[in-house]
């Protein structure tokens, strides 16, 4: 997948709302490629928190296994600019 936080959505959002009408989807995504696992060992690492992550293929994701890629924009997509760790970084400590 590519996260993208919620502040570059809202440009995204803007920008297609201001613009001219593109007659059909426009994708976003973030800037970078991050699985799952990742995503959450990131943010765990953040709270200090040591549990471990254990990915599972075969698991589903929302009752569906989901195949390699499909969560990822296609051809063409608006990328943002946010990382992932920036996002996190700047959030209010808890």
């Amino acid at each position: 997948m590519r996260p993208i936080a919620a502040a570059d959505v809202s440009a995204a959002v803007a920008g297609g709302a201001l613009g001219a009408p593109t007659g059909g989807v426009t994708e976003v995504a973030g800037p970078e490629e991050i699985t799952m696992e990742d995503l959450v060992r990131a943010r765990l690492a953040l709270d200090g928190d040591p549990r471990e992550v254990v990915a599972g293929r075969e698991n589903p994701y929302f009752g569906t296994v989901v195949e390699p890629g499909a969560l990822l924009p296609g051809a063409g997509a608006t990328i943002a600019t946010t990382l992932y760790e920036d996002w996190l970084a700047a959030r209010p400590a808890r």
